[in-house]
């Protein structure tokens, strides 16, 4: 498919001040100005490659860029952070008079001004003024309240806004991180956000990204600290490409759906009633101009609910600025409704219902070690601690000390080691005033016991303490020691002593049970989603009045079933209080939420907190579905392949005829279903645009407002706007639907197949009817049908290497590319013509609008002129001043062109693709299969063997030999069939095994025996893999790299040949040495036509170019056959 450009030019340049002294530094300059535009255009893979070689395409050392290397960065890269797009305000206002309701307000405005006039009375100006008032008030209203809100938020991003650690000139110094460029050295450490993508320096602590990987803004530092250099910034970062996909996605929300629905029936409604009253008033009664428009004024007016919008902004904006006054910032406006139309609120505890600033009851704590007291307890836990950059824990434990220092009053530090989600606690490794080294820990009590020798002693007792702290709502915490007499803070140390427990409590908010209780007052189930212990759970909802019928997560794995009995996973969420026990917080929440939102199918649940920055922030690939049976939580991704079988209820032995059709009704097909369009509303969008806008205004003109002055309405030029209305629309519908029904019946026939087991057999199926637990076949070349788990081999190299069976574990919308593909769903792409004909529409609206307003004037005020004069003379001017015939004109232009491109065998989905095509400027393409025919040809007389005593017979007999006899590949087809039977490939040879292509190896291999009983192999491929197998590759090197060199200048591929002797006669021995026998010439024919299109391409202007995986030689051959230039 052509890819369309914008023309656009990409300077580079600095201001070189004429003090630079000598050529050399100019010359300098200039070489690190185009290796960075090498950059800017992301030539350079520098998530790849070596670390040494990033330094050198960023010019920049460790040591950090100087200011002025930043300020030049700063104009070349842009700032580090992604543009928002700057809405005008005066657009932003008149958006607010933008809806469907407002338009009927507009409408009853214009006609009360307007149509009016007739009769010999004066236009209805107070009803005219009334409405636009209203219409003002509303927007002015709406906009200002949102305004305020964006400017709040705004407020509060540049408050909030990242830092990043950064060295420059020589000094390390805190930042914006919107001020990095490329180039610049940034520290890293624990709970640090990364500020752009980076790639690491040197070793940190356990981490699981190492010395020259790379890290994605936006992540977060979980563990240790290290330095990296930033690779790239703004726009151009991972998390930045990826926005492009839902930039454009807009969400309409419940106010607008609202409005936009009574602004849709009041629209129909009084279209309806000023159709029928206009045949009655006009055609049976025959009433006067001036009273029928007084009743239809009266109609469309009493029609519409005229201050509806009015006060609901007022309402929403009493509260929007009642919540700004507790502190709470609304963005939209809208966002209140929104809110206040929720069932369900979910919420985390730790710093949404609590305060998250923990405090310790040291007379609770209890001690496990002999001779300890509870004052050497909190010290030990303080030395454990962070004494800056500290948590909630942390702060907590030190603040209990009469005086902070005393953490580390007497003592030498020699390491501490962080908390990390793996080891859940923090170390501290010291030496006392006696030189005797020490290390003491504190963190989650499991992983503290794990740690002790005295485990078994006191394990029993120390689990009782912590149920006895949960039950009163307090999370435990461990302490443990232990001696290091080896000195050395690498050294496991002697054995470790379980020392303590100590309790911590997390208070809850002031208003936390007040809030739930009114949420609860109005209806609004409220439940709670924590990591904590259940217990913990149950008491912090009793505290909070919010229940305490909670579960641990594991219910929600089908666990604990003797305890819930029947119990649906439905039942549960919708009844529980909440989950507790989360090992995977935010992957729950998600799933969790989701099926709150489908139990009670809507959209309104809200998730506070942590849960928030979850669902917004996390893809995360869950698996649920709405329906009696399904995957609920589970993950069958990573769970054992046993529990997959288990949890899809299904074996190796495949699903029966029956059990399929149940989880097709279940789960629905194994598609993306796209959105059926109604026919009527397809051929009447034809007439919604702004062109068909003004044509259908002069239409209603010359039929209404023309009664006046004692004539008839002006029925011709009514009848010949309808008549140019509806050729364009049924042109324009019949056209795209027959293109719509081609490209469908394509699709149908190109569906994709797969090889599935059902009620004992296996069997050829179309992909779409794939459900969960089906056991398909999967072999190379195979496009994988659904998400599924390998039940065999090596689940890294199911795309490479081979045929193996998986179970189907997600189909249709549930599989990865599905929630992804929600991710662009409604992001709308508007064509090239689309955009040309609504700029002309606008322009004609805007010309017409203006130049009637100043004739309505002229004529009326100035002029005196008779009603039906003047409209007269406003017919004139609306119906001149629209292309009438344009749409007409483009719609068959455009059917023509659709008509001879399908004659050509060519499919137009949508009829606007034509002229996108037509106004491309560069055209892309690759080169085999397109340019080329990939029918691959062998031209034997050309094969250069290097092999003693080989002749070229045997070559190709070989190359038969080592390719497929089924399911073949063009380069396997056209070897084959240099056979005079193809079946003399595995003539009077037992076949042992057969290694087929794959990405890594680059050739496929045979394995076989021989009439005389003898092993052999042989294989063929890339010839630089095959070279490197061969034992005589260095006599040989020079002189297959010059043959390589010579078929590639005259446009042919290269393949190699090897063979060997197996002596041990087995499959899985290594054999002999590897002899490389031949390299074989490929010839790929260009296509008939493709120099004719080439040529008729670059005479229109377009540029070409070809993007080809083969040699540069054979692209510049390719390219100098073809006519498109060498210049590759």
């Amino acid at each position: 498919m052509p890819i369309r450009f914008h023309n656009f030019v990409i300077l580079t340049h600095f201001d070189l001040e004429l003090k630079i002294e000598g050529e050399q530094k100019i010359k300098k300059m200039v070489e690190g100005t185009m290796s960075l535009d090498a950059v800017i255009k992301e030539a350079v893979d520098l998530e790849n490659i070596p670390i040494e070689e990033v330094f050198d395409n960023l010019k920049c050392t460790k040591e950090g860029l100087t200011s002025e290397e930043v300020q030049e960065r700063l104009d070349m890269f842009g700032y580090n952070k992604l543009e928002e797009k700057k809405e005008s305000k005066i657009l932003k206002f008149l958006g607010f008079m933008w809806n469907p309701l407002s338009w009927v307000m507009e409408a009853a405005a214009l006609m009360a001004i307007a149509m009016a006039h007739g009769g010999g009375k004066r236009g209805d100006y107070q009803d005219f003024v009334g409405i636009i008032i209203l219409l003002i008030i509303n927007s002015t209203i709406s906009f200002i309240e949102e305004n305020n809100a964006g400017n709040a938020a705004a407020a509060l991003m540049a408050r909030l806004a990242p830092k990043a650690k950064v060295l420059r000139d020589g000094k390390w110094s805190e930042e914006d991180a919107s001020v990095l460029v490329p180039g610049d050295i940034v520290s890293i450490k624990l709970g640090d956000i990364i500020p752009a993508d980076a790639r690491l320096l040197e070793e940190s602590l356990t981490v699981t990204k190492h010395p020259g990987e790379g890290v994605y803004s936006g992540s977060t530092c979980k563990q240790g600290e290290i330095e990296a250099v930033v690779i790239a910034t703004g726009v151009h970062i991972f998390f930045g490409k990826a926005a492009h996909l839902v930039e454009n996605t807009t969400h309409v929300g419940h106010f607008q759906q609202v409005l936009t629905s009574i602004g849709n029936f009041c629209i129909c409604s009084i279209a309806i009633g000023m159709i029928i009253e206009i045949i009655v008033i006009y055609g049976v009664h025959g009433y006067g101009y001036r009273n029928g428009i007084d009743n239809l004024l009266v109609l469309l007016i009493g029609g519409i609910p005229i201050a509806m919008p009015t006060v609901l902004s007022v309402t929403m904006a009493i509260g929007s600025h009642k919540l700004s006054q507790q502190g709470a910032i609304t963005k939209r406006m809208t966002a209140i409704e929104e809110m206040a139309g929720m069932d369900v609120l979910c919420s985390d505890k730790t710093g949404t219902l609590t305060l998250n600033k923990l405090t310790v009851d040291k007379e609770m704590i209890e001690v496990f070690a002999k001779g300890v007291g509870k004052d050497l307890v909190v010290l030990m836990a303080a030395r454990a601690s962070r004494m800056e950059n500290q948590d909630a824990i942390d702060c907590a434990i030190v603040s209990m000390l009469a005086d902070p220092k005393e953490a580390r009053a007497g003592i030498k530090e020699v390491h501490f080691l962080p908390f990390n989600p793996t080891d859940k606690r923090t170390a501290l490794t010291y030496i006392d005033g006696a030189g005797n080294m020490h290390r003491v820990s504190k963190g989650a009590p499991e992983q503290i016991l794990n740690l002790a020798q005295n485990k078994a002693e006191i394990e029993r007792k120390v689990h009782a303490m912590i149920d006895k702290f949960a039950e009163r709502g307090l999370r435990s915490l461990g302490i443990a020691r232990q001696e290091v007499p080896e000195g050395s803070k690498e050294s496991a140390g002697g054995p470790w002593e379980f020392v303590a427990l100590l309790p911590l409590f997390d208070p809850p908010r002031h208003d936390s049970a007040e809030t739930i209780r009114r949420a609860l007052d109005l209806g609004v189930s409220v439940k709670m989603i924590t990591g904590d212990q259940l217990a913990i759970g149950k008491e912090t909802g009793r505290r909070l009045g919010m229940g305490t019928n909670m579960y641990p997560s594991s219910s929600l794995l089908g666990e604990n079933k003797d305890q819930l009995g029947a119990v649906s996973i439905d039942d549960l969420i919708e009844k529980a209080d909440g989950f507790a026990v989360f090992s995977n917080f935010a992957k729950y929440t998600l799933q969790i939420g989701a099926q709150i939102q489908c139990l009670y199918n809507m959209q309104d649940s809200m998730f506070s907190g942590a849960m928030k920055d979850t669902l917004e922030l996390l893809v995360d690939r869950s698996n649920f579905g709405c329906s009696n049976f399904r995957l609920d939580i589970q993950d069958p991704e990573n769970i054992p392949i046993e529990e997959v079988f288990d949890n899809l209820k299904c074996t190796k032995e495949g699903l029966t005829s029956e059990e399929v059709q149940e989880r097709l009704d279940m789960f629905g097909y194994n598609k993306l279903e796209e959105k059926k369009e109604s026919k009527i509303l397809k051929f009447l969008g034809f007439m919604w645009n702004p062109l068909s806008w003004v044509m259908e205004a002069a239409a209603l003109m010359a039929i209404a407002m023309a009664h006046g002055g004692g004539k008839r309405g002006d029925y011709q030029d009514f009848v010949g706007i309808i008549i140019l209305l509806i050729i364009n629309s049924t042109i324009s519908f019949i056209e795209e639907n027959n293109a719509g029904n081609a490209a469908a019946a394509l699709m149908a026939r190109l569906a994709p197949k797969a090889k599935v087991l059902r009620d004992g057999k296996w069997s050829e199926e179309d992909a779409s009817v794939l459900v969960p637990g089906d056991i398909v076949s999967i072999k190379l070349g195979d496009i994988i049908p659904a998400d599924a788990r390998l039940l065999e081999g090596d689940p890294l190299k199911i795309d490479q290497q081979g045929e193996i069976e998986a179970v189907v574990i997600a189909t249709g919308v549930h599989i990865f590319f599905g929630k992804a593909a929600h991710l662009v769903e409604n992001t709308t792409h508007v064509g090239h013509f689309q955009q040309v004909l609504t700029s002309i529409g606008n322009f004609c609206i805007c010309s017409i609008a203006i130049g009637m307003i100043i004739e309505i004037i002229v004529i009326y005020g100035v002029h005196g002129y008779g009603y039906r004069n003047g409209i007269d003379n406003l017919l004139v001017l609306l119906i001149g001043g629209i292309p009438i015939a344009m749409p007409t004109v483009l719609s068959v232009t455009m059917a023509i062109g659709s008509h001879k491109l399908s004659q050509q065998g060519a499919i137009t989905k949508r009829m606007t693709a034509i002229e996108e095509m037509a106004g491309m400027d560069v055209l892309c393409s690759d080169k085999t299969g397109t340019l080329t025919l990939n029918k691959l040809t062998v031209d034997k007389e050309m094969i250069e063997v290097f092999a003693k005593g080989v002749g070229k017979d045997l070559v190709v007999l070989m190359a038969a030999r080592a390719s497929r006899m089924e399911n073949q590949d063009a380069i396997d087809c056209a070897i084959v069939s240099m056979l005079a039977d193809p079946k003399e490939a595995r003539a009077g040879i037992k076949e042992v095994h057969f290694l087929p292509f794959n990405p890594t190896d680059k050739r496929t291999a045979l394995t076989y025996i021989d009439g005389a009983g003898n092993m052999h192999r042989v294989s063929k491929g890339a010839p630089e893999q095959i070279l490197n197998l061969a034992q005589n590759k260095a006599e040989i090197e020079r002189k297959v790299h010059a043959m390589i060199d010579k078929f590639a200048e005259r446009g042919l591929r290269s393949l190699g040949i090897a063979r060997q002797e197996v002596p041990e006669g087995s499959k899985e021995s290594a054999g002999g040495p590897w002899e490389f026998v031949a390299l074989l010439p490929l010839f790929d024919p260009p296509r008939h036509d493709s120099a004719e299109t080439i040529r008729r391409a670059l005479d229109l202007g377009v540029s070409v170019k070809m993007i080809t995986g083969d040699q540069l030689a054979i692209g510049k051959e390719t390219g100098r056959r073809l006519g498109m230039g060498t210049n590759i």
